[in-house]
């Protein structure tokens, strides 16, 4: 579907009539669906939405029992449309109120000029108000800074990252002006188009009874004045600088990839830092402006300081990327295709080192290990066993990790003589990977490699990017519930976690992960990637 329009009444059935009636000849042929919402009408607008939706598959009414205003019913009328179970969601949203009559061209005129560029956010009507003077109101202008919601069409695409009209504002009034400063503080732009459009203006207010509607513009208006004063006192914004810091360990410095790649969509056009102790994970990541060791600049000169240490340590019974999320604001732009499956980029030099290594053969990585949380550790003799059944059924096995890593049979040896991204070039060439929940299983799923990680003390379901819309295949392996009880005891301790209870136990083997045998990770491996032809 290409549009979705949404219009809210109350009363005015005449000028109900003729909007509508305009909106139907001039949008012929065109792919679209109406939502008209009733706001608790008593002049036979209601009766009259009954009788023509009858005839009209594309015509939704919404019945309100009272007056919700003008922001509620446009925010409801998106739900509905974006989840309403159609083939394709609408691609343009459009706003209009019922004292206008639209002209022949309307819907193709006004989607063409946002689709002229692709920051374009908003498209309006030219010689509506466009201007903001310095208390807020509304004004003619040859500077546009916002888009009057008389006459507005938004892309989709946006909404499901940016609120359509925010809560902030009640009933009427300043909702067009912050949704347009909103996309613009984000780096979009408005757009308008001449379009030979009769609007009345203003009335429905002139007839609305027992709303204090008034009162209700000066209290919005002074919500939008303290919300946007920054705006008002220079007319920009300015690029908004942010601070991530997250320290350690690496592999939780990797998983910090999706909420940056979900900053840089929710604010394009900003400064973004990132500090950490491993600066080589964000190494050509296009969504970062600088990643170091040190922060650049006093925390009070950053628009935006979030801080990840700590944060799902103090959240167990969490994902870690929707621990991060959370803090950084960003959870619902992380669950969209790429989701919670962190980034890293080899480089060219890295992929061709990685080619020339393991050529076409049929390679399966195997990191044992081991960490500092017994909870998380198999034991080399398990790993050597399953790398041995694994070269039974024809694989070849690369031995990866540091150079202090545990030993197990293999065909090539790889502790300890790669870079960081030779690594993820590697995992991103292996038909497989299996090792203990560390830094080389998030560095094999950013490569879409079919990963299996060897779980205990943690529940996969935190750690792996189940959630996503992840196109690879990602496979926890625990031991038998029956035989391990334990599973997962990380998650059922009070927070701030930091290790697993076994933690202290550090010369024995948890019986979670005593009890997981590898013929049964030899087996699910099997069972999901077959053998080497």
């Amino acid at each position: 579907m290409r549009y979705a329009i949404s219009i809210a009444v109350h009363n005015n059935l005449e000028l109900t009539r003729k909007c509508l009636e305009s909106v139907f000849v001039c949008s012929e042929g065109q792919d679209y669906v109406l939502v008209v919402t009733d706001n608790a009408s008593s002049d036979g607008t209601r009766e009259y939405l009954e009788l023509i939706e009858k005839d009209r598959s594309n015509l939704i009414v919404v019945k309100n029992d009272r007056n919700m205003g003008f922001g509620v019913p446009h925010n409801e009328a998106l739900a509905l449309v974006m989840g309403r179970g159609y083939d394709q969601k609408p691609q343009y949203f459009v706003v209009l109120n019922n004292d206008l009559e639209v002209c022949g061209r309307w819907l193709r005129d006004m989607s063409a000029a946002l689709e002229s560029d692709p920051l374009n956010a908003i498209c309006g009507i030219k010689g509506t108000c466009c201007g903001i003077d310095k208390n807020g109101i509304g004004r003619p202008s040859e500077t546009p800074e916002y888009v009057e919601a008389s006459c507005l069409m938004i892309r989709t695409d946006l909404l499901e990252q940016h609120d359509l009209f925010s809560g902030d504002y009640i009933f009427a009034y300043y909702e067009d002006s912050d949704l347009s400063l909103r996309m613009r503080q984000a780096g979009y732009k408005l757009v308008f188009v001449p379009l030979p459009i009769y609007h009345q203006g203003a009335a429905t207010s002139k007839i609305v009874a027992d709303v204090d509607l008034h009162g209700f513009y000066l209290r919005n208006q002074k919500v939008f004045l303290e919300k946007w004063k920054g705006y008002l006192a220079r007319r920009g914004f300015g690029a908004k600088t942010i601070l991530v810091v997250r320290d350690v360990a690496l592999g939780d410095v990797i998983l910090t990839t999706p909420v940056i790649r979900a900053l840089r969509l929710k604010y394009p056009t900003a400064d973004i830092s990132m500090v950490t102790r491993f600066p080589e994970v964000y190494k050509r990541n296009p969504h970062l402006t600088y990643c170091g060791t040190k922060i650049l600049r006093q925390l009070s000169k950053y628009d935006l300081f979030f801080d990840l240490n700590l944060a799902y340590e103090k959240r167990p019974i969490a994902h870690i990327v929707e621990a991060y999320a959370d803090v950084c604001g960003v959870y619902d732009l992380v669950d969209v295709p790429g989701g919670f499956v962190p980034d890293l980029y080899p480089g060219e030099e890295d992929v061709a080192y990685a080619d020339g290594l393991l050529g076409a053969d049929p390679w399966i990585a195997i990191h044992p290990g081991p960490t500092l949380w017994p909870g998380r550790n198999w034991g080399a003799e398990k790993f050597d066993e399953t790398a041995k059944r694994l070269k039974e059924r024809g694989w070849k096995i690369a031995l990866v990790g540091g150079k202090d890593a545990h030993q197990a049979e293999n065909d090539l040896d790889l502790r300890g003589k790669t870079s960081f991204h030779q690594l993820v070039a590697v995992l991103g060439k292996a038909r497989a990977f299996v090792g203990i929940d560390s830094a080389p299983m998030h560095m094999a799923l950013a490569g879409r490699t079919p990963t299996f990680g060897i779980f205990g003390c943690i529940d996969p379901a935190y750690r792996l990017p189940t959630r996503s819309e992840y196109d690879g295949i990602a496979v926890g392996i625990t031991a038998p519930l029956e035989e391990a009880g334990c599973l997962g005891c990380h998650h059922y301790l009070p927070a701030p976690r930091v290790a697993s209870e076994c933690f202290r136990e550090r010369t024995k083997v948890p019986r979670c992960m005593e009890k997981l045998k590898p013929e049964s990770v030899v087996d699910t491996v099997e069972a999901h990637v077959g053998r080497p032809s």
